[in-house]
């Protein structure tokens, strides 16, 4: 499982307390047998094909005992915020949290650590570099003190970003300081493998359409971050490997203030990881690029792939062999996975779902293993200003040749195209051979299409009029690259393309 090739990181959220709740739900959980679910509970999230457990601990609030940061277990308590009254009894998380450790004397956190560490997992700390969930409201049980401090002293990066504008603003010291203390605190305490930035949740950690110092403020605050972990190996006896969680542009990581190459050449980081943000999976990040930049060194690339693909469907095992197939061809050292810890939710058949997600994801072997659906998708997320990549909508004017590219399939290879486009009478060639129109519907989009869920590039005219379409064909599918040639009286425009790869 520990192999330093094959295997599946996968990022979980602070929400353990709640999931344990919903676990223990018509189980009768009592201070007698907490220890007996809290290690079924464990069990149901393990998958002998994760190899790396990347555990948030620290988001607006913290998931464990702090002195710096607000406890879940003690904003329970809490009866006034901000000057207002607020009732938190009844959060499920903070609840949980109270319970385990302030009335049973239990950390579930330290007691997960403990069993990873027993069924040989590698286990990494995650902090959330920034975080602005219900950033707006006048209160919110997910808050440390810290949030109406920063909040009163004009510590947020400002109203310019919208959802985004709570966002603390690390261009003021006690901001770094806050954060920089609290990561010292959690890493003296913890002895896991490796240490996660996690910087989409969120990247904009600077008022950077104004500021030209951003990416100096962080290299400077990187470098600070590098001395804690070296002073936490101390303390463990051993190396502890630094990810960095960052956008899939290189560019607009620095445009945020997140200089990627200079992290990379002074050893600030030992992985990478670009990743969407979250609204859809990034079937297009640029790896081979990403590459280029840690050649030479000893950083590690992962490749990050969210639970979601477009229209908000949750990616299956068949969408995870496609791209993991796609992005360790091109270089990836391993698959990063965040938000899929979800499936766990659905029970018996949820604990099925991640086991094959990761199956698929673990090696390139076991990539191509398995029957690949690749959905052409594009950039969820960047900074203000700047164009994102998207592949859609693609217009047709008579012929067009369009470029996908997926990885290497068989030379004779059983191919359905699914297409959806605002008319039927559309024709489709795959590296040079004539598809023919199917009946088949065993498509990952959300159907008929729900406008609210896409991205604002697309017309709720065009959502009403997509039409979906599916085309069979054999072909020489050997080349990284798809040739697909679409035909159409007059004109018509595409907003989905997926590509599924039979195995048989």
């Amino acid at each position: 499982m520990n192999s330093t090739k094959y295997g599946v990181l996968s990022n979980h959220d602070e929400d353990f307390y709640s999931r344990f709740d919903k676990f223990t739900t018509g189980k009768n959980l009592t201070k007698d047998n907490v220890h007996e679910l809290l290690e079924e509970f464990f069990i149901n999230h393990l998958s002998p094909h994760i190899s790396d457990y990347v555990i948030n601990v620290g988001g607006l609030s913290s998931a464990v005992p702090s002195k710096i940061c607000s406890f879940m277990a003690d904003i329970y308590n809490r009866k006034s915020e901000d000057g207002i009254p607020v009732d938190w009894t009844n959060i499920s998380n903070l609840k949980f949290a109270h319970l385990l450790y302030s009335e049973w004397g239990i950390d579930l956190i330290d007691e997960l650590f403990a069993f990873l560490k027993k069924n040989n997992c590698r286990s990494w700390l995650s902090f959330r570099m920034n975080d602005c969930h219900q950033g707006t409201e006048p209160v919110s049980p997910l808050r440390s003190d810290f949030f109406y401090t920063a909040k009163h002293n004009g510590w947020f990066v400002g109203e310019k970003y919208g959802y985004f504008s709570s966002c603390l603003d690390f261009s003021f010291p006690e901001v770094r300081n806050y954060v920089l203390s609290y990561i010292k605190e959690q890493l003296a305490r913890f002895d896991v493998y490796g240490v996660e930035w996690d910087f989409m949740r969120e990247p904009i950690c600077f008022d950077y359409l104004e500021r030209t110092d951003c990416c100096d403020i962080m290299n400077a605050f990187f470098r600070d971050l590098k001395k804690a972990v070296e002073d936490a190996e101390k303390i463990h006896g051993h190396p502890i490997k630094i990810n960095a969680r960052v956008c899939r542009d290189i560019e607009h990581n620095k445009v945020f203030g997140l200089d990627v190459r200079t992290w990379i050449k002074e050893g600030l980081v030992t992985s990478i990881t670009p990743t969407p943000r979250f609204t859809y999976t990034d079937a297009t990040m640029p790896i081979p690029e990403w590459k280029k930049l840690v050649e030479g060194t000893e950083v590690e690339l992962y490749a990050g792939i969210e639970v979601l693909s477009y229209t908000r469907v949750a990616n299956d095992d068949k969408v995870i062999a496609a791209l993991s197939n796609k992005y360790l061809s091109e270089g990836a050292d391993k698959i990063y996975f965040f938000n899929f810890f979800y499936s766990h939710n659905l029970g018996d058949i949820g604990a099925d779902i991640v086991k094959e997600n990761s199956y698929a994801g673990a090696s390139l072997e076991n990539a191509k293993s398995v029957d690949a659906r690749y959905v052409l998708t594009g950039q969820d997320f960047g900074p203000l200003e700047c164009e994102l990549y998207s592949p859609y909508p693609i217009k047709v004017c008579g012929n067009l040749a369009y470029d996908i590219a997926t990885s290497s399939y068989d030379e004779k290879q059983k191919i359905t195209v699914y297409v959806t486009c605002d008319r039927e009478d559309i024709s489709l060639s795959v590296n040079g051979v004539k598809a023919d129109r199917s009946d088949r519907a065993d498509y990952l989009l959300k159907y008929p299409i729900p406008y609210e869920s896409w991205s604002s590039w697309i017309s709720e005219e065009l959502c009403n009029n997509a039409k979906m379409l599916a085309f069979e064909v054999e072909c020489d599918a050997s080349a990284k690259t798809q040739k697909l040639a679409f035909s159409v009286d007059a004109k018509a425009e595409i907003i989905y393309i997926e590509m599924y790869f039979h195995k048989n």
